[in-house]
């Protein structure tokens, strides 16, 4: 992080996905974000972006699919410095 990033908080997060996804860690990953972006803008005003994200997924009894558990920071960053 930079000079110019304040971490203000944290966030944990669950989701539904395809168990192809697992094949495909970037796919996760960038759902993770998209998902705790969505949450950390309702909580937290200003100009933010998530990072260090974690995340664990399980078996579901649907067939097919696993629960992905994601955490991660929130930061507050000056708006020309927003990036994944």
């Amino acid at each position: 992080m930079s000079g110019k990033e304040h971490v203000i908080g944290s966030l944990n997060t669950s989701f539904i996905a395809p168990d192809l996804w697992l094949s495909k860690k970037e796919t996760i990953n960038t759902q993770a974000y998209i998902k705790l972006l969505e949450e950390a803008v309702q909580k937290y005003p200003g100009n933010i972006d998530i990072r260090n994200i974690l995340w664990a997924a399980n078996k579901i009894t649907d067939p097919g699919f696993v629960n992905v558990f994601a955490t991660g920071i929130v930061i507050r960053v000056n708006s020309n410095e927003i990036q994944n």
